[in-house]
């Protein structure tokens, strides 16, 4: 018997989150200190610094190979994936959506919103927080923003984190949608 469907297939891009990269590509947490990243050479302790002067891993990219040399060398288990011709963590990009929306645009929502609490009317944090809801209210409605990519409330705890640095709690199309409301 002939088990052959006759399909010809290149793999040419793999997009997703961490979590995905850590359980079917092998790749380390984000979260751990000995190295998170297949294209450079940021660890836990390094992916908060970003300025030129002192972020070293800015300037330490891995050659092709050098990931999965870094792999065997700390027994690691690499993904069958990589056997395949042509598959390597060169083809390995985040998606847009956790990165970009529920990562980077969720942070900045946060600090901004937090930011701008101290400058708006109100005795509290929760009526200030009340009059940016008014704000944000009046510019979807200018803009003709969706209903369904709205944040359906704000509340101080929707982007104040007590402990924890501020961020958004929200849909990434939420998140999306709300980043041309930031002042540039």
């Amino acid at each position: 018997n002939d088990l052959s469907l006759g399909i010809h297939a290149v793999l040419v891009e793999i997009r997703a989150d961490w979590v995905f990269f850590n359980k079917l590509l092998k790749f380390p947490a984000w979260n751990t200190k000995e190295g998170l990243c297949w294209l450079c050479k940021c660890a836990n302790d390094d992916m908060r610094t970003l300025d030129t002067a002192s972020a070293r891993w800015r300037f330490q990219r891995l050659l092709p190979g050098q990931f999965l040399a870094w792999c065997r060398r700390q027994n690691r288990k690499i993904s069958e994936l990589f056997t395949l011709p042509g598959v390597s963590p060169d083809i390995v990009f985040p998606d847009w959506m956790h990165s970009g929306d529920m990562g980077v645009a969720q942070d900045v929502i946060g600090h901004t919103f937090a930011e701008a609490l101290q400058h708006l009317a109100g005795n509290s944090k929760e009526e200030r927080c009340d009059t940016l809801w008014q704000i944000l209210q009046a510019w979807y409605d200018a803009e003709a923003i969706p209903a369904e990519k709205r944040i359906r409330r704000l509340k101080p705890e929707v982007f104040l984190r007590k402990g924890q640095p501020n961020k958004l709690r929200s849909k990434a199309a939420q998140a999306r949608y709300l980043v041309p409301f930031l002042p540039a």
